[in-house]
């Protein structure tokens, strides 16, 4: 009996040991093909990117004058926003539209609760509980098909909503965040404006990969985030001021992500890539993605080395215990033998 307790324990301490062998290389997988993807996505949108600048140079260059796109590049032309005009109701679809691209959904007219969601993130009602998002989507729903379309919610919105209000949010194109975004560097606004198509084109082709493995927090695992990917703006300059990047709020906003609300971990983690890549990216968001990839790196090794250490005691545990399994069974062994020993001299 005492035998197979012991070749149980072992069998369960063998099970334990190649468990953990095989979360330690699903982890070094999923980091590398997620290293892969990333650089490969990146790649692609760079290549296209460089080809959609060079057929449409020449007519963005005549569509303005010198002086116009002198101030255009500062960042200094006025806007229907910068001088308080309400842009009209096929200007503000749009603008919904491109918030839906640059949330990475589909190109369609319909959004779910959870598109419904995303959307609200992205257009400065990250604040509103759960249940006020779900209250919201179901009294836009009026059909109650589960769906509502791009118009249903474009009046269904808060109109002090900042959609509507014209208040500071990374998608919605605020003059004052781009000012203060001249910080860090000499961005043109047309960059900006592309930057968030672009944005958008990254995370579509991350988003399947980030639902297939789990992982929505990009390089900035150590962050607290929700199960979307999602972080407060204030976690992730904290965890910037830990590693050297003192500037943190500039650089969100010279991103065109929201300071004071929440960021998409893996869309940062993207426009990151992609400036790293980028010539004209500044000093100061260069060495923050630096800073950050360097802090992934480090942490993903650690974690690496305590999952080696653990696997290495488990089998020590593994050896020590096989040792004295077997002095038991060898212990059982003489034990039985001095029993037939002192029945067979009893019986004689």
């Amino acid at each position: 009996m005492i035998v197979i307790v012991m070749i149980i324990i072992i069998i369960i301490v063998v099970v334990v040991v190649v468990v953990v062998v095989v979360v330690v290389v699903v982890v070094v997988v999923v980091v590398v093909v997620e290293v892969v993807v990333v650089v490969d996505v990146v790649n692609k949108h760079m290549k296209r990117r460089r080809q959609a600048r060079g057929e449409h140079q020449s007519p963005m260059k005549s569509s303005l004058g010198p002086e116009e796109e002198t101030y255009e590049a500062q960042g200094m032309l006025p806007t229907e926003e910068d001088v308080g005009a309400v842009p009209d109701e096929p200007a503000k679809l749009q603008q919904l539209r491109d918030v839906c691209r640059q949330a990475g959904l589909p190109d369609t007219d319909t959004l779910n609760l959870a598109q419904f969601a995303a959307v609200c993130a992205h257009i400065g009602l990250d604040s509103m509980k759960d249940q006020g998002i779900k209250d919201l989507f179901f009294t836009m729903d009026t059909d109650s098909d589960g769906l509502i379309s791009l118009p249903e919610m474009m009046t269904g919105l808060p109109k002090s909503s900042p959609f509507y209000s014209g208040v500071s949010h990374p998608h919605l194109g605020s003059s004052s965040r781009r000012h203060s975004a001249g910080r860090v560097a000499s961005r043109s606004r047309s960059r900006s404006r592309t930057r968030a198509t672009d944005r958008a084109g990254v995370s579509s082709g991350t988003l399947t990969h980030n639902y297939f493995s789990g992982d929505f927090s990009g390089v900035f695992s150590t962050v607290k985030h929700n199960p979307d990917g999602f972080a407060e703006a204030s976690d992730l300059l904290d965890f910037w001021e830990g590693v050297g990047v003192t500037d943190g709020a500039d650089i969100l906003a010279a991103l065109d992500f929201n300071p004071q609300g929440k960021v998409k971990l893996a869309d940062l983690t993207a426009v990151l890539s992609e400036e790293l890549l980028s010539l004209a990216a500044s000093e100061q968001v260069r060495s923050a993605a630096i800073l950050s990839f360097q802090h992934e790196v480090r942490h993903l090794k650690s974690a690496a080395e305590q999952a080696e250490a653990e696997k290495k005691k488990l089998r020590l545990d593994l050896s020590e215990s096989t040792a004295h399994n077997a002095l038991l069974a060898r212990e059982v062994d003489d034990r039985h033998a001095q029993l037939d020993s002192s029945w067979e001299k009893r019986l004689v």
